[in-house]
């Protein structure tokens, strides 16, 4: 028997999936601060860099040429980001960019955090009162 506490939770833990920012992409912010973005991207960027961008005034990079807060990759998105407008080198712009990708694909640019960024949710779903 499934309790009843388990729809609520899975409820809550599907809209932690989809996308809660529905603005047209053209709409977007080419900049953004860190608590403007959803919870999702912010549980993200803790689980990529531990919500910092940079280390003693250097751009956090990866070993895969990850860049930034949200560890955007340059590899596949620097051509991308410049030509819409985004500095994913800057922090705002760094995030501004991840919130379009975000509109763009859900969290599947971040697969490979997934088990990160599920944990800090579950244990944010933890504290709320039922």
């Amino acid at each position: 028997m499934i309790p009843k506490w388990f729809g609520v939770f899975s409820f809550l833990f599907f809209l932690l999936l989809v996308p809660a920012h529905t603005e047209a992409k053209s709409q977007l912010p080419k900049e953004i601060t860190f608590s403007e973005l959803p919870i999702q991207l912010q549980f993200i960027a803790l689980c990529e860099s531990g919500g910092r961008h940079e280390v003693n005034d250097k751009v956090i990079q990866s070993r895969t040429d990850d860049w930034g807060i949200m560890q955007i990759s340059r590899k596949y998105h620097l051509k991308r980001s410049i030509n819409l407008g985004y500095d994913i080198f800057s922090p705002q712009g760094n995030m501004a960019y991840a919130l379009f990708l975000y509109t763009e694909n859900g969290l599947n640019p971040w697969r490979a955090s997934m088990k990160c960024y599920r944990k800090l949710s579950y244990l944010s779903l933890a504290t709320l009162p039922l």
